[in-house]
């Protein structure tokens, strides 16, 4: 008779690691790593006006909590956080990175570097730090004044010739448009706008674009809002034609783009003529009541959406069945 043992799977394992391994002993399980996040990238360090100091970045990872802002002047060292910003409270710039701000800066030179805690509380590594400039901002440019066209707003201004101590300087080497648009000379053409709706504008002399970047505080705000006054063009091309005892009118497209329609006009002299239509929101016109016995005159113009009735087209005329 064979006997068979049957050990539980326990013993079974057991035996085959005693009989065919060296079987190491099974540590203690180990807690799970922890994920520090990244650094911020794409410092850039910009002074405004003597007043405050910028730092601009981008956000590694988007599991972040706060931003640890840094200061250290002289031969001091990083050690506690001059401020700390949660992620609600930064700027976002047009380009889609973050700004801080410390609103108190020293008359020293000094570094600045950041620091981001995500949600878990993990602190990142330090980012690359950046230093001050002794250079001395300008003061705002002056006189800002716009003026508004049919497809544009032509903003300008003067140029400072003073820093904020009064000393001389040169021609700024750019200008800051709402904080946000970038321009080399003294003007900017906004062609962004909308009649009606309320426009602002602000500008900042920049001084300085390499980092880190110096201009100045912000000037005297413009706000205005534009007001469509200009009319449409002239319609070309305007035929007359007699067809049965009506008169057919046609001619081209305004290419205004706030053309709203047309109106006709008609005389039996030329000097003297008069509105026969409502608005018409094509480019020919039937003439259904044309007095019949002579010359008949015609004109058309355009008319926009806010009013604005352009010039008349040169006179047509067409002569009627007796």
């Amino acid at each position: 008779m064979t006997f068979i043992t049957r050990l539980p799977a326990a013993g079974v394992l057991f035996a085959l690691c005693f009989t065919f391994f060296s079987c190491a002993k099974v540590g203690d399980p180990l807690p799970p790593p922890v994920r520090v996040p990244p650094p911020p990238t794409s410092v850039t360090l910009i002074q405004e006006g003597g007043r405050f100091v910028h730092l601009a970045f981008s956000l590694p990872s988007d599991d972040i909590a706060q931003v640890e802002l840094y200061r250290a002047c002289g031969t001091e060292g990083f050690e506690s956080p001059l401020a700390i910003f949660a992620i609600d409270q930064t700027t976002r710039l047009p380009d889609g990175s973050l700004r801080v701000t410390d609103d108190q800066p020293q008359k020293a030179t000094c570094r600045y570097a950041l620091r981001l805690v995500d949600s878990r509380k993990n602190r990142s590594g330090w980012s690359q730090s950046v230093e001050t400039s002794q250079q001395i901002p300008p003061l705002p440019p002056t006189r800002l004044r716009a003026e508004v066209f049919a497809g544009e707003i032509l903003v300008q201004w003067d140029p400072p010739e003073r820093s904020i101590t009064g000393q001389p300087i040169e021609a700024p080497i750019a200008y800051l448009i709402n904080s946000e648009v970038l321009v080399k000379e003294p003007h900017y053409r906004d062609t962004q706008f909308q009649f009606g709706e309320e426009v602002s504008y602000s500008v900042q002399a920049i001084a300085r674009l390499q980092d880190p970047v110096i201009l100045s505080e912000p000037g005297e705000t413009l706000t205005l809002v534009p007001r469509d006054v200009f009319p449409p063009g002239t319609p070309q091309n305007v035929n007359a034609v007699l067809v049965g005892n009506h008169v057919q009118l046609v001619w081209d497209l305004v290419g205004d783009e706030d053309v709203q329609g047309y109106v006709v006009y008609r005389g039996s002299e030329k000097e003297h003529l008069e509105r026969i239509s409502t608005i018409i929101t094509t480019n020919r016109y039937l003439d259904e009541n044309a007095p019949s016995g002579g010359p008949l005159f015609y004109q058309v113009s355009a008319v926009d959406w806010n009013g604005n009735e352009g010039e008349r087209s040169e006179v047509v005329s067409v002569r009627t069945n007796n």
